[in-house]
């Protein structure tokens, strides 16, 4: 039997490691079932720290120092995608949002030993036999514009970026605090910088979210503490 197409993919192929906003901006239109899943974050990490790691330079420039912190102050660690910045064995769950992103990792998921907390509707019929034998925890998302929602099973997000998503698992799952590294941002003429600047806003004007930090420079407009100051909560 043919395996099936998917339906959620469409458009010209574009390069997984492109972080341009035409290359990630993959938005799937009319499809809001898509923001339910199968598993309920809520409570997963209530009254945690949860430390989201990012692609940033400053990930793998404070490395050793991140691994420090992970075992000194036991944050939850949410990775975005794989970028291997500290070890597998460190980190709560790896946090996948974006179709070509997920093609592109999909040989390396098999390897992680923590679970991949993806929004199966959207990415599953895609790689379903790489991630087979992977721990998942479906979390729905679907796009609206200028949204930041968290539900028990899903969100609705602004974009599909996966720092987003990340944010609204962490507060759908009761973080008391949100961490940041890893987010080291661009030039404030950049499309990317105006883009994320815009999401960090959104996210911070909703009734229910939960302070957000970043623990490395950064010119994104978040506040900012170093990594290495005593932890007051």
């Amino acid at each position: 039997m043919a395996k099936k197409k998917s339906t959620l993919f469409t458009g010209k192929p574009i390069n997984p490691s492109n972080y341009s906003l035409d290359a990630l901006n993959i938005v799937v239109k009319g499809h809001h079932d898509l923001v339910i899943g199968t598993w309920d974050a809520t409570g997963w990490l209530a009254d945690r720290e949860v430390l989201i790691i990012g692609a940033g330079p400053s990930a793998i420039r404070y490395n050793q120092d991140i691994i420090k912190y992970v075992k000194m102050y036991n944050p939850a660690v949410l990775e975005l995608n794989i970028n291997n910045s500290i070890p597998t064995s460190l980190v709560t769950a790896s946090v996948v949002s974006l179709e070509a992103r997920a093609i592109f990792d999909e040989l390396q998921y098999k390897k992680l030993e923590h679970p991949i907390i993806m929004p199966m509707k959207r990415i599953g019929n895609l790689i379903g036999e790489s991630i087979r034998d992977s721990k998942l925890y479906d979390y729905g998302l679907v796009v609206e514009p200028d949204t930041f929602e968290f539900q028990p099973t899903g969100c609705r997000l602004h974009l599909p970026y996966t720092v987003c998503y990340a944010l609204a698992v962490a507060n759908q799952a009761g973080a008391k605090i949100i961490s940041l590294i890893g987010f080291d941002g661009y030039t404030s003429e950049e499309p990317r910088q105006i883009e994320m600047n815009k999401i960090f806003n959104i996210y911070k004007k909703h009734k229910r979210s939960v302070p957000i930090v970043s623990l490395a420079h950064t010119t994104y407009q978040l506040d900012q503490r170093s990594l290495y100051a005593p932890r007051d909560y």
